[in-house]
């Protein structure tokens, strides 16, 4: 399994985590602990430096103090909060620059950071999940939910096979 699928099989098991059957329940518990492992070390990876959360706190103050304010002083944003509303871009970008000239190491250093993360994703993740027989899955288990553990599930042999079959007749 790839370490990029890490992350989502994390997610999976712990919207499992509700469901019932003392096998499947084993199951859930002991990958949960041994995914959320690896996925605390993925994320560690991608974790920011200290001097670029000071270039980001930098970046994120400069378009306080030239965003478009409310009647009460309080800077705009778009609709989705996600960034100011500039009132002049052109200022903007040239304070921009001049912040990417002063915290360059930090951001040189981010982007090699980024490219290792890629990089670190697509590598093979050597956990060992621990297989529930498809058999003991619980009945009210939805097809998203199995769909998102399906590498912790044993399905036996032949079960693909004799599927087919059923479908095909």
């Amino acid at each position: 399994m790839k370490k990029a699928n890490v992350l989502a099989l994390e997610q999976a098991i712990k919207s499992c985590a509700n469901l019932v059957g003392p096998k499947f329940v084993y199951a859930v518990a002991r990958n949960f602990e041994v995914v959320s492992k690896e996925a605390e070390s993925i994320r560690a990876a991608i974790k920011p430096a200290p001097d670029f959360t000071v270039y980001e706190q930098d970046r994120i103050e400069l378009g306080k103090k030239l965003a478009k304010k409310d009647e009460s002083g309080k800077p705009q944003t778009t609709p989705d909060g996600s960034q100011f509303i500039i009132t002049d871009m052109v200022v903007f970008e040239k304070e921009i620059e001049k912040l990417k000239i002063k915290h360059k190491k930090a951001l040189d250093i981010r982007d090699q950071q980024l490219k290792d993360f890629e990089a670190l994703l697509d590598t093979e993740s050597d956990i060992k999940l621990f297989k529930v027989n498809h058999s003991e899955m619980p009945a009210n288990i939805t097809a998203g939910q199995e769909m998102g553990i399906v590498a912790m599930i044993d399905f036996g042999e032949g079960i693909v096979e004799k599927a087919e079959k059923v479908i095909k007749k």
